[in-house]
Parts: structure tokens; C-alpha cells; sequence
């Protein structure tokens, strides 16, 4: 992401499932719980690294990211499921259904990075602050949407859940996780794209611009643009787990 901001996500899922063994053969399938919790970590700050260890930053997920970085912010997203199944004995096979599905999508390791060379409360530390919040409120806003998306697709995947047929309850088990699995992949490559589409309508050519150009040319000095043989990745970093 070329600019003087950015921002960087990891996707991450998960799941775990119980396995009753209710009723018996003919017996109807019980009702469903179904719920979607939000989990918004903490935000936290980071103004000790300068402008190119943010790029190095950057380049632990961007490898080809150019340009300067004057503010970042990171943050992953993770889905966590536990479910419950009933198994009931169909002659010498089984059927199973989902009773529960309860997911957890939390946001984490939420931090905002500003360039150290930008001093605390000067105009140029306001006006980046003001750009990276934005990419905050994008991500914020993408998984409250996320998790209503998700409820719906946990509704609409019912019917596939429902009278699964296997020879053991191990093979219903792992028919249903399949399946579930498969539709979160499916929410999170959607995510992946609105989100590429939100914060490159942040991260606009007309908003680098004005940023550099903001508070009389304070931004500009603080950051000399004398680096036209850049070599790309800077002051090396431990990048975070991915």
C-alpha cells in the first residue's frame, strides 16, 4: 500500500464441536440456538517507531509496499465456533443435526502506529491520527457488518446441517464442520474484498496528497522527501505472528 498510511488485517478461523447422542430413531430434530458475539479488543498506540520502521511493518504482509508511512494501523480478525450436535440411530446408520451455534468474531491486536518524527499533539501527529482512526472505523464498521452477514449465513446453512446421514457420528461430525468451514471461508473472502475496497477509498491519491501538503509543509519537513533511490524494505522488525 503506497502512501503515508496504511493498514494491515490477518484472517483467522477456528472451531470446535460437541457431539450429543439424543433420542432415538425417528425421533424429531430439536430446535437451534444460534448466536454471533462481537468482540472488539482494545485499541492501543504506538508512537516510538519512525517513518520507516513502519514501513518495514507494512512489508511483513505488503513485500512490493513503497512510500512513505507516516501512520499504520493493524489489527486481526478471527472467528471462533462452538457447536453442538444430536446424533440419533437410523437402523443400522446415524442422523445428526446442529442444536447450537454459537461464534465468536473478535478483533485483535488493534494498534495504530504514528511516526516518531511527527511530535505528540503537533498539527502533522493530529492529521495523521485523524487519517488512521479512519481505517479503524472501516475495520469497526465491516465487523459489526460481518457479524450480521455471518447470523444470516449460519440461517441459511440450516438445511445442510439438518439430517445428515453417516455411518458413525464421527462422520456426521465431520460432514457438519465441513460445512460450516466451508461457509465462513466463503464470509471471509467477501470480507476480504469489501474491506481491500473501503480502505483504498481511504487511502486515495487525493488524501495522500493533502496530508503531505497539510499544516504549512510541517508534514513534509519533518519527513525530507530525499529518498528517490529508496530501497525499499527499512530498519528491519519483528513482524507480529500472522
Amino acid at each position: 500500500m503506497r502512501g503515508m498510511g496504511g493498514k494491515c488485517v490477518r484472517w483467522l478461523t477456528g472451531a470446535a464441536m460437541a457431539v450429543l447422542t439424543a433420542g432415538g430413531a425417528g425421533a424429531a430434530p430439536p430446535s437451534v440456538d444460534i448466536a454471533v458475539r462481537l468482540q472488539l479488543d482494545p485499541l492501543s498506540y504506538d508512537f516510538s517507531r519512525d517513518h520507516r520502521e513502519l514501513k518495514s511493518l507494512a512489508q511483513c504482509e505488503r513485500p512490493g509496499t513503497s512510500g512513505k508511512y507516516l501512520g499504520l494501523s493493524r489489527s486481526s480478525v478471527s472467528t471462533r465456533f462452538s457447536t453442538r450436535l444430536a446424533v440419533r440411530p437410523m437402523g443400522e446408520a446415524y442422523t445428526g443435526d446442529v442444536i447450537s451455534m454459537n461464534v465468536t468474531l473478535r478483533l485483535s491486536g488493534r494498534t495504530v502506529y504514528i511516526a516518531s518524527e511527527l511530535p505528540k499533539g503537533s498539527c502533522s501527529f493530529k492529521e495523521t491520527m485523524a487519517h488512521e482512526m479512519r481505517h479503524v472505523a472501516v475495520d469497526e464498521e465491516l465487523a459489526r457488518m460481518f457479524q450480521a452477514r455471518l447470523r444470516a449465513a449460519l440461517d441459511d446453512i440450516l438445511p445442510s446441517v439438518t439430517g445428515v446421514l453417516g455411518s458413525t457420528p464421527q462422520d456426521i461430525k465431520t460432514t457438519i464442520e465441513a460445512r460450516l468451514n466451508h461457509m465462513l471461508e466463503r464470509e471471509l473472502r467477501e470480507m476480504r474484498v469489501m474491506r481491500s475496497d473501503r480502505q483504498a477509498e481511504v487511502d486515495s491519491a487525493d488524501e495522500y496528497l493533502r496530508l503531505e501538503e497539510s499544516c504549512g509543509g510541517e508534514t513534509r519537513s519533518l519527513i525530507m522527501d530525499t529518498e528517490a533511490d529508496d530501497p525499499g524494505w527499512h530498519a528491519p522488525v519483528a513482524c507480529p505472528p500472522s
